[in-house]
């Protein structure tokens, strides 16, 4: 068993180098580094939680002008949680970002032929369709 700490202390540089766009920065909060796993599902882990945090950075985080006009602090925050529940480890990724489009997500989904126009999906199917792989989640 390890502590969860010693991967999350990988993404402290995640933050301001995800997309090499200085307008756009964040701090990292960690809770619950202590919380220790399996030394080969950290391993297994590793990279997808990488993918997740750089996500929530480019697609998630506005750029400081942005958060401004919104009335936000121009640092973003991205928050990193581990906890154990119920004999589960849980590994929360949060940030305060402006969130998902669902208008967007729904038209580049329709657009792809993802899913149907006639057919209105549930909120939970169009998110999910924004995690299909290509699908943009910002504008261009």
């Amino acid at each position: 068993m390890v502590p969860i700490g010693e991967t999350f202390s990988r993404f402290t540089r995640s933050p301001t180098t995800s997309d090499g766009n200085s307008a756009r920065t964040s701090e990292l909060v960690l809770t619950g580094s202590e919380t220790e796993l399996d030394k080969s599902m950290v391993e297994k882990i590793t990279d997808p939680l990488m993918h997740v945090v750089r996500n929530a950075i480019d697609h998630g985080i506005e750029p400081a002008g942005t958060r401004s006009e919104r009335g936000k602090r121009p640092t973003g925050r991205l928050q990193l949680n581990a906890y154990h529940d119920s004999g589960s480890i849980v590994i929360e990724v949060a940030d305060d970002g402006g969130g998902l489009d669902r208008k967007r997500i729904l038209a580049l989904a329709v657009e792809r032929g993802l899913l149907l126009r006639a057919i209105p999906p549930a909120t939970t199917r169009s998110i999910a369709s924004s995690c299909s792989p290509g699908s943009p989640r910002r504008a261009r």
